[in-house]
């Protein structure tokens, strides 16, 4: 493939093969593969299966060669080095889809589903990741944007439960009550 691509590109220079990065992703080991692949250019030669961090820092490694056209070095992932922001590009991901859609009605099987992933290994994922489940996460995110309605707007509290997902402004207020340990009203007269 980058044979082919290299010899189209010798028949037209204005195509810049400098900008196209390749990583093959094989089941073959044998060397001369993977000689041959570096020769022509990719950015890495794995080998199937592969750990998920090996396919994140080959990407990361094509990421930086695109960007800065090599001359930073990429940062690689360690499931040993703890990190404020998850390094999982599946968990990005998935965070992103929480902080769009946490006022709808949201299961980790939909996200699970939008990332071509299985629940299980994506709830496995998502708590050695960001150090909670799902739900609890989804609880925080929504618990936080209640509280900040509830203090910086003239919302009424049926409203802001409205904006939360809860069209039930009564188990809004008890769910908001079970987290926060006081009530919608009582949260808002404390801090405004």
């Amino acid at each position: 493939m980058l044979a082919r691509l290299r010899d189209s590109a010798s028949e037209n220079a204005a195509d810049d093969l400098s900008r196209i990065k390749a990583i093959f992703l094989s089941g073959y080991s044998d060397f001369k593969f993977a000689q041959e692949a570096l020769r022509l250019g990719a950015v890495d030669y794995l080998l199937k299966p592969s750990e998920l961090v090996d396919i994140e820092n080959a990407i990361l490694k094509a990421k930086a060669l695109c960007t800065s056209d090599g001359v930073h070095q990429f940062k690689q992932s360690s499931s040993t080095e703890p990190s404020e922001e998850p390094g999982s590009y599946l968990i990005k991901k998935a965070l992103n889809y929480i902080h769009a859609h946490f006022a709808e009605e949201i299961h980790l099987a939909d996200i699970a589903n939008e990332l071509f992933i299985t629940p299980n290994y994506l709830s496995r994922l998502f708590r050695q990741e960001t150090g909670q489940s799902f739900s609890d996460y989804l609880t925080r995110i929504r618990i936080n944007k209640a509280c900040s309605l509830i203090v910086e707007s003239n919302m009424k509290i049926y409203q802001i439960g409205d904006v939360l997902g809860y069209t039930n402004s009564r188990y809004f207020s008890e769910w908001f009550q079970k987290n926060t340990g006081m009530s919608p009203v009582e949260y808002r007269r404390r801090h405004t």
